[in-house]
């Protein structure tokens, strides 16, 4: 008996499992299982932001990171400076390569919006720390 557990992850469309039976002699079989339709979780979990940025390359907070953001693929994250002027706007906000982490602003308190473009999901709206190394 194989039993899969989805608890606590939020995931839709089809699955797909291999499975490789060997015998003692090494003689094996190989199937593939794939499981229409999969939805697990209703809700796309929280959007959660760090608040602090240190865009120096050391790996620690190079960039605006906000959990769970993948969740929300047509997203569009606003960074505004202290005067509510807007410096940079983005949209598809990944984590990865569509992030905030501009060196080249001065250090300062900044804030965000972040509009998560899904039904029923609320605007996020809040502020991070920005420190520049001189």
């Amino acid at each position: 008996i194989l039993t899969i557990n989805y608890t606590g992850i939020t995931y839709s469309g089809d699955d797909e499992l291999e499975i490789q039976i060997c015998d003692l002699v090494g003689e094996c079989t190989t199937q593939l299982i794939i499981i229409p339709g999969v939805e697990v979780g209703g809700e796309n979990p929280p959007l959660k932001v760090f608040n602090g940025v240190s865009p120096n390359g050391d790996g620690y907070h190079d960039f605006l990171e906000i959990e769970n953001i993948e969740y929300y693929p047509n997203n569009t994250v606003i960074i505004l400076n202290r005067w509510g002027g807007e410096v940079a706007r983005y949209h598809g906000y990944n984590n990865q390569d569509i992030v905030f982490n501009d060196a080249t602003l001065p250090s300062g308190t900044y804030y965000y919006q972040i509009l998560p473009e899904v039904e029923g999901a609320q605007n996020l709206t809040g502020y991070f720390l920005l420190k520049i190394d001189n």
